[in-house]
């Protein structure tokens, strides 16, 4: 799939633990990995559900960026607004006016306007789309107030595509948001309050889960225990047990280190046969460096062995991982 011109990564659909996880792979995409900051990656996700219904939106790179499932029934929501716009058609001609009664050159602008707000700016920015929606009842008002004439057809047109906005509940939060300001904000800050992620590093499989709100969490104490790991203990207000909340250091690796972490897993299959085996050595490993070079000092090629063992040490191929027939991992 290509977005202003550029292919953007594969997706898959995941079920763990009875939950669908829309997965996208997000490493060699040029855009960013956020659908708070990036219109391009809100584009992306709102046009695979369309086609698709999920639990939970994964954007996955060096850290993975996990959203909730109120998160993503919210922008499922705006995929289906956008599918019903496409059924109803509000930018056809019978929906832009009465040519008996007004001229038709006034059709051209209204037909771009209604695109933009129900289809091309929809799927990129739907409070952005909402607001431009409210302008343009804004303007066919202030043009009542002044005694000009108003096509009674169009305002009923946009007025049917608010109703429909506003049933969705992200259009719901925000206006009831943004009623509480005295200036509007740029619509990427109002994301950023709607969508925050649950940020971990995507070699740990684990997320904190809460019931509640977190700010009801009052901290009892806090120590720390082995390297560097710190132990949170929480009141909980409607349980009587205490919760702990254990932060390794992994939690708090570089992207330097979560690349070393991430090699490994490449070099083994994701599951592991139901009937393995597992023997603390095998005969077959470990292989050593004085081996190797004897193994190319007796190799039949006429290569120089200095050259060989650049070679081989240049394709950085340390060792590679074969399944055995009886069913234990053997490195050769």
């Amino acid at each position: 799939m290509k977005i202003g011109g550029f292919e953007v990564g594969p997706y898959a659909l995941k079920e763990e633990g009875g939950k669908k996880h829309l997965i996208f792979a997000c490493k060699d995409c040029v855009y960013g990995a956020s659908l708070a900051d990036d219109p391009h990656c809100r584009f992306h996700i709102i046009s695979i559900l369309q086609k698709t219904d999920a639990d939970l939106i994964v954007l996955a790179d060096v850290y993975e960026r996990v959203y909730n499932e109120q998160q993503t029934k919210e922008l499922k929501e705006i995929a289906d607004l956008i599918e019903r716009f496409k059924s109803t058609a509000p930018w056809s001609y019978s929906k832009l006016g009465d040519a008996k009664e007004e001229s038709e050159s006034e059709f051209g602008p209204r037909h771009d306007e209604v695109m933009q707000i129900t289809y091309e700016l929809l799927a990129y920015d739907p409070i952005k789309a909402y607001l431009k929606l409210l302008s343009a009842l804004k303007r066919e008002a202030q043009k009542s107030k002044a005694g000009q004439p108003v096509s009674r057809v169009y305002l009923q047109t946009l007025q049917e595509i608010r109703t429909s906005y506003e049933q969705t509940q992200l259009i719901q939060k925000a206006k009831e948001y943004l009623l509480k300001l005295d200036t509007i904000p740029e619509s990427n800050e109002l994301y950023k309050y709607f969508f925050e992620a649950e940020v971990k590093p995507s070699f740990i499989g684990s997320r904190l889960m809460f019931e509640g709100e977190v700010e009801n969490f009052e901290l009892v104490d806090e120590y720390t225990v082995a390297e560097n790991s710190s132990v949170q203990i929480f009141n909980h207000p409607n349980k009587v047990a205490k919760m702990y909340f254990i932060n390794p250091p992994s939690i708090r690796f570089l992207r330097r280190s979560i690349f070393c972490c991430r090699r490994p897993r490449k070099w083994f299959p994701p599951t592991i046969p139901a009937e393995a085996a597992f023997r603390t050595r095998s005969p077959r490993v470990p292989i050593s460096i004085a081996c190797i070079r004897r193994r190319f000092a007796t190799s039949q090629d006429s290569i120089p062995l200095r050259s060989k063992w650049r070679k081989w040490k240049s394709s950085r191929k340390w060792f590679r991982v074969t399944r055995s027939d009886m069913g234990f991992w053997n490195c050769c």
